[in-house]
């Protein structure tokens, strides 16, 4: 089980995070004094990213009991990354988490051009996740289930899914 992050770690978090992602200076004609100017540059730039959505975080109550979970900040932090705006509500975090998952998913993939395995889309992920939580509600009280059972369920589901003609 993850612990949850504290105002302070999610800050640091942030941090880390939007400077591991500043792109490396690539002219090194420009010389050691402009690439160094140019690489604190952008880590200002990365820093006041974080702190904006620090603030963004912390001034709505409903986003900060989701952004101290670890994964949660994650994918906010790739949701703030690609130009998007925080949702409000959790249908909408939800349903910005798995489309930005599954274009992160894309992403990668096109990226790696020799990977030609299937990422479903958005509707298709949806479907299956609807599926899965319908399950989990109507097959556990609590809602919690073995992710040993979970994972057969979403196998299940995909086999299914991808299984049938098109």
């Amino acid at each position: 089980i993850l612990q949850d992050f504290t105002k302070e770690q999610v800050k640091e978090f942030l941090e880390k995070w939007f400077t591991s992602i500043i792109p490396e200076v690539e002219d090194k004609e420009c010389g050691d004094i402009a690439e160094e100017k140019v690489r604190e540059s952008r880590l200002c730039d990365a820093r006041i990213i974080a702190t904006e959505l620090h603030e963004s975080i912390i001034n709505h109550e409903k986003i900060l009991r989701l952004a101290v979970n670890p994964l949660m900040l994650t994918i906010l932090s790739l949701i703030y990354q690609q130009g998007k705006r925080l949702p409000r509500n959790r249908v909408e975090f939800y349903r910005e988490c798995t489309a930005t998952i599954i274009d992160t998913w894309e992403q990668r993939r096109t990226d790696r051009q020799d990977d030609k395995s299937y990422i479903p889309d958005l509707d298709e992920v949806e479907e299956i996740l609807e599926d899965a939580a319908w399950r989990l509600h109507t097959v556990y009280e609590d809602n919690v289930v073995p992710s040993i059972q979970f994972k057969e369920w979403i196998e299940r589901l995909l086999r299914d899914e991808y299984d049938k003609p098109k």
